[in-house]
Order: structure tokens, then sequence, then C-alpha cells
């Protein structure tokens, strides 16, 4: 241990975009506990995209600009983090992956 840091409460991220150059960063976010951890990505891709689009669009196409139904969309379409402490409390905790990728080091 280096400090107090641990393997499992630090946030990595792979970067594989450019198949010639995969590159590793590490999240100033921690997470809040630190053992018997399992971790899932929810959200985002262009299934999510469509499913909201279509929603609004059917719900509300006559009343709202096209400027606000994206705002929707970009809302309810983010990529979330959950990461489960299997233990005796059982905690939950989600992230947004755009604030772990905007606190890399």
């Amino acid at each position: 241990s280096n400090g107090g840091d641990t393997l499992v409460d630090m946030i990595h991220i792979l970067d594989i975009r450019d198949p010639d150059n995969y590159r590793l960063y590490r999240s100033n976010i921690r997470l809040p506990f630190n053992e018997h951890v399992s971790m899932a990505r929810t959200g985002g891709g262009r299934e999510a995209e469509l499913l909201v689009t279509g929603f609004v669009k059917n719900e509300y196409n006559d009343y709202l600009p096209k400027d606000i139904i994206k705002l929707i969309e970009k809302g309810y379409t983010s990529e979330t983090i959950h990461c489960i402490e299997w233990g005796e409390q059982n905690e939950h905790y989600a992230i947004n992956v755009e604030d772990v990728l905007s606190n890399v080091k």
C-alpha cells in the first residue's frame, strides 16, 4: 500500500479507442469501500438514445422544440458505473462515467 491507496478503492480507465495505443488512466475519484466489490455500467449507447427519443417525440412532439428534446436525451442516456460492496452492509455506489473521465491522472 502506498499512502493508503489500495487497488480495490481506485477506479482505472482503459482507453481502447486507438487500437495501436491503449492508455490506462487512474481516476482521482475513489470508491467509499474497498473489498468484495462488483461493478457494472448502465446507460449510454445508441439504443438508450433511440428509446428516449421515441418516447419524447411520441408524448411531447407537438409541444417541445428540438433543442429541448436533445437536452432531455442527453440527461437520460448518460452512462453510469454502479459499484456494489457485498458484505454486511451491501452498499451501492453510483457515479456518472463523465465525472470519472473528467477526473483522471
